[in-house]
């Protein structure tokens, strides 16, 4: 007894990678395209569940050494070629902050773990780390690989009672939906609290494939015989609502990732029942099964695998768009698919036909010892490598004003300047002590305890800190960062007598927490921050181009709704900050988000202006004086990258052309016709040579990346930040 190939499954696997293509190569229009992998899950669930039915039934048992081996070799050898090949590319264009930062990835993503690795390392859902990643997307098949190794034994219990009577089996095929309800039900209650920890948590996506599993119970019975109750003209329209329901999730409706996840479910459950549910082909199950799509189906797993490291490597070598980044990457990545499957994935499956019991330990063996060599050895040597990579002059964009070969570029770069923390020091642990370089010294007195494990400060409080861990740390996520606002109190950093700051802003408000923070713990004041990577402080608009993490583009309307309708009333600001990216510079435009009535059908600097005035006007309705940081000058290349690949600094300067950005003068326009509103420009603080922009000031990297400010320089440039603002 074999499973019998549905054409139309594999037509519906062709529809799910490719919109996951779409949305990860940054097309606007399937924002929510990730959902191709909640549909994934489902037909996981159903097609691993039926073949180890079908065994039981056949042959009254479950050979567990068969069904793992036989996992691995139909998925192991493409997904180490593809971790391999994505290390080795993607070290010849990262910079060395790059690199390092995603080599416990490339490590948890060999071992099946990448999803409890971003998990465990508590990264924000929406940081940038995440977002350049090129194993960001393995997460989902490590998800796959924990269900294929866990569920075959609990297959054996559930088997064994499923084929008692038919009774029995009704049971489980309840059972099954119970769980897999309660499943839904959970996930939805911990994305509340943590939308990493729940979308991607194998314990919160279990209940997707187990609600595949329960369809393959529901659909056979103990016989082993198929259960086909509907009519084709039932079955078609489930296969129709099913399909368009899926399409119309991938482009529109308010829910988060998680929510959208369970509606998602319910939709390929009802295609997979009208699939798999009659006899006869229905006519969009006939559509679904049309030899294109299933031979594009086919070939999914790989196109899966190869697909995102080609958008991180197009990202950073061509300026080509989404639209067109989506086409190459899909044809790049079907095309390597295609090499994987006949050179790869064909031959071994060929070489395992009718393996015995020697063969399978073979395979497990052999499968324990190089993934062990890939985990500890390969790509360690690979992402560790002194190697240099491709030289920074042949980056697009990259124009220094001093040649490398120029005398006047004489500075060597440090060997150590772009060791750079992602955690430093708060305070240093005894502040009547001199400060050091890696701790400069804020005025205070020495923390005492303060009520409710909260830390006292100098008259301040820091929220939600033991007063003997205030000198150790603080991180720029901290307050409501990446994510929208539960409770109010929560976005609250640090509690003073004095004014109530309120931080505002995209990434680059991120980068300014640290020091906005030890300022208002220095100066008896309170501060709440919300800001979000991609997210401009303005209400109504959205960057046309966002990080391609699952429901970005909502969770910033979300946050911004909350902001200005929920943060500002409850804190009460008496000073807000506003800081973001630029608004008009190419991958930075912005776009009517569409839940601002006034603002659709706006475009350019006419959105902005609107945006920025409806924004400010509530709050200063609201009692605050506002303050908006200026846009600061880009980079024309990564910063980090150039000095790795210079000899000397000057090789990395830039002059500054067009100035200021397009939207300033709107900003200063706005500012003098209100006297709750100023704007600060510190282009001369991170530019001292302005227009040259030099990479490295007082020994402190001056930029991260293109445009994002190094946590060092940001503290070095801290006091005259401060004093123009005026706290």
């Amino acid at each position: 007894m074999t499973l019998e190939r549905l054409p139309a499954l594999d037509g519906l696997r062709a529809v799910a990678v490719y919109l996951v293509v779409v949305f990860h190569a940054g097309v606007a229009r399937f924002e929510f395209g990730f959902i191709g992998v909640d549909v994934f899950f489902v037909l996981s669930g159903f097609l691993i569940t039926k073949l180890l039915v079908i065994e039981r039934v056949g042959s009254g048992r479950i050979s567990l050494l068969d069904f793992y081996s036989r996992r691995i070799r139909r998925l192991l050898p493409a997904a180490w070629i593809a971790i391999a090949g994505t290390s080795v590319l993607y070290a010849a264009f990262a910079s060395p902050l790059e690199r390092a930062s995603v080599l416990g990835d490339a490590r948890a993503a060999v071992f099946y773990v990448a999803n409890w690795n971003f998990i465990g390392n508590g990264q924000d859902y929406f940081a940038e780390s995440l977002e350049s990643s090129p194993f960001l997307h393995l997460w989902s098949l490590a998800v796959e690989e924990q269900f294929y190794i866990v569920w075959p034994l609990i297959m054996i219990g559930v088997l064994a009672l499923w084929t008692r009577s038919a009774r029995a089996a009704r049971l489980t095929s309840i059972g099954l939906c119970a769980v897999a309800l309660v499943g839904a039900t959970a996930a939805i209650a911990v994305a509340e609290a943590n939308l990493l920890r729940a979308y991607y948590g194998t314990d919160t996506r279990a209940y997707q494939l187990l609600a595949g599993a329960a369809v393959a119970f529901a659909l056979t019975a103990p016989s082993g015989r198929a259960r086909q109750p509907l009519s084709a003209r039932v079955a078609g329209a489930c296969v129709g609502v099913g399909v368009a329901a899926i399409g119309g999730l991938a482009v529109g409706g308010a829910l988060d990732p998680v929510e959208r996840g369970v509606v998602v479910t319910v939709a390929a459950v009802v295609t997979l029942v009208g699939v798999a549910g009659t006899p006869s082909a229905s006519l969009p199950a006939r559509v679904l099964g049309l030899l294109p799509l299933r031979r594009l189906g086919d070939l999914s797993y790989a196109t899966y695998l190869w697909h995102w490291p080609l958008v991180v490597v197009l990202d950073r070598t061509l300026a080509i768009g989404p639209v067109t980044t989506a086409i190459v990457v899909a044809l790049l990545a079907t095309g390597i698919a295609k090499l994987s499957m006949d050179l790869v994935e064909r031959p071994v499956r060929a070489w395992s036909s009718g393996a015995d019991r020697r063969r399978n330990v073979a395979t497990v063996a052999v499968a324990a010892v190089a993934t062990l060599a890939l985990g500890l050895g390969v790509v360690v040597a690979v992402f560790e490598s002194d190697r240099g990579q491709i030289r920074a002059v042949a980056r697009i964009g990259f124009t220094p004003t001093v040649a490398p070969d120029a005398t006047a570029g004489t500075t060597p770069v440090p060997d150590d300047v772009l060791e750079v923390s992602t955690e430093v020091p708060l305070l240093p642990a005894t502040l009547d002590e001199p400060a050091t370089p890696d701790a400069p010294a804020t005025p205070g007195a020495p923390a005492t305890p303060g009520g409710g494990g909260d830390a006292e400060v100098g008259g301040a409080t820091l929220l939600g800190v033991d007063a003997s861990v205030v000198g150790d740390s603080f991180d720029e996520g901290d307050g409501c960062v990446n994510d929208d606002v539960d409770e109010v109190s929560s976005c609250v950093l640090v509690r003073g007598s004095g004014e109530r700051v309120l931080l505002i802003g995209d990434s680059h408000a991120n980068k300014m927490n640290v020091i906005f923070a030890e300022h208002a713990l220095a100066n008896d004041l309170s501060l709440a921050t919300v800001s979000m990577v991609a997210c401009p402080w303005q209400r109504g608009v959205l960057y046309e181009l966002v990080p391609p993490v699952e429901g970005a583009r909502q969770v910033c309307r979300d946050q911004r709704r909350s902001l200005y309708e929920r943060v500002v009333e409850e804190y009460q600001p008496d000073v807000v900050v506003a800081v973001s990216h630029d608004l008009t510079t190419e991958r930075y435009t912005v776009v009517p988000s569409g839940d601002v009535d006034e603002l659709v059908g706006l475009s350019s600097l006419e959105l902005i202006d609107a945006a920025t005035r409806g924004s400010i006007d509530s709050l200063v309705a609201a009692g605050a004086r506002v303050v908006v940081l200026e846009p600061l000058p880009n980079a024309p290349f990564d910063i980090p990258f150039c000095l790795d690949a210079a000899e000397f600094v000057e090789e990395c300067s830039f002059e500054v052309g067009a100035w200021p950005a397009a939207e300033t003068p709107r900003y200063r326009e706005i500012a003098t016709s209100r006297d709750a509103v100023s704007t600060v420009d510190i282009s001369d603080l991170v530019c001292p040579a302005f227009p040259r922009c030099d990479p490295i000031v007082d020994g402190a990297l001056v930029r991260t990346d293109l445009d994002h400010l190094g946590l060092d320089f940001t503290r070095l440039i801290a006091p005259a930040v401060m004093e123009r603002v005026g706290l």
